[in-house]
């Protein structure tokens, strides 16, 4: 177009330029972000108790489409996932993570195979158990706490609409990381040394993808899983990567691409970086570090 070429003045072409693409960016945001009076994210409700065909579609938008369908409308939300869906009834029972992840030991009677959770068969004396009863406290502590401050911290962070609320977020994020790293340095896994429970599991995705997306996509550069500040948080994420069945899980080459792919007011260009190397099978030396110990306490 030789825009940069024409007679119009420089300082009214970026004018024209910087409020066509905001008003474009606003509009998208709040749809894909909506926020509060004050800038902060908001994230949308979860919305499940829908029935579903199941197999019957390619996509998970298939199936909301057709769940909404069946109650007389059309789809406008978004396609989340998870979906725990009943193949049975073919019903949505839930489309929020941590509901499912509570319901997670209810279903072993009503699987058709026994239900074993990755890391179950670990032969250093590590069990899965998300919830024991000794801890529950504590897990409930710490899966609160980890939720809001950290897992929905980068979003909150990654969405601010204002320099204040971004400030907030970040320091959320960060400061949840910090004191994680404090209490890892006592105990193997984040409320005992022998047993992998909820909080290790809400964990694990965020500390998986923080230095290949939330860092750079979400303006979280201030700490980094593979720096020296976050070790123990570091040598924690490899040691449940290598425990058996969980690597399998991850797809370490899509979440960039889905992340930097589909967000567009975050990344116009479509770019996507170079995945850092977070090394996920170098030894980590906690099995050996906290060889019989049950439990540690841990003040941070």
């Amino acid at each position: 177009m030789r825009l940069l070429e024409s007679a119009t003045p420089f300082a009214a072409l970026v004018s024209t330029a910087r409020f066509l693409y905001f008003t474009f960016y606003r509009v998208m945001m709040a749809e894909l972000a909506p926020t509060g009076p004050d800038g902060d994210y908001l994230r949308p409700p979860s919305k499940p108790d829908a029935e579903a065909p199941g197999t019957a579609h390619r996509t998970l938008r298939d199936v909301y489409g057709w769940a909404a369908r069946l109650h007389g409308g059309r789809w406008r939300g978004r396609a989340t996932a998870p979906m725990l869906l009943d193949t049975v009834s073919r019903r949505v029972v839930s489309n929020e993570s941590a509901d499912i992840l509570r319901m997670l030991p209810l279903l072993s009677p009503y699987a058709p195979e026994p239900l074993s959770l990755p890391g179950s068969g670990a032969s250093d004396g590590v069990r899965v158990e998300l919830r024991p009863a000794a801890l529950a406290d504590l897990v409930d502590e710490l899966v609160a706490d980890i939720g809001w401050r950290l897992n929905q911290g980068v979003y909150r962070a990654g969405f601010a609409r204002t320099q204040a609320a971004y400030e907030r977020a970040a320091a959320d994020v960060f400061g949840c990381l910090d004191e994680l790293d404090a209490r890892l340095a006592g105990s193997r896994f984040l409320a005992s040394s022998t047993v992998l429970t909820e909080a290790d599991v809400v964990l694990f995705p965020t500390v998986l993808r923080f230095d290949a997306v939330y860092g750079p996509l979400f303006k979280l550069a201030g700490r980094s899983v593979r720096g020296d500040g976050l070790r123990h948080v570091a040598a924690w994420l490899r040691d449940v990567y290598q425990l058996p069945g969980v690597a399998g899980t991850c797809e370490l080459d899509g979440m960039g691409n889905d992340y930097f792919g589909s967000l567009f007011p975050l990344n116009p260009g479509g770019i996507i970086p170079v995945a850092p190397d977070l090394q996920l099978n170098a030894p980590h030396g906690r099995a050996e570090a906290f060889a019989g110990a049950e439990r540690v306490e841990v003040d941070v």
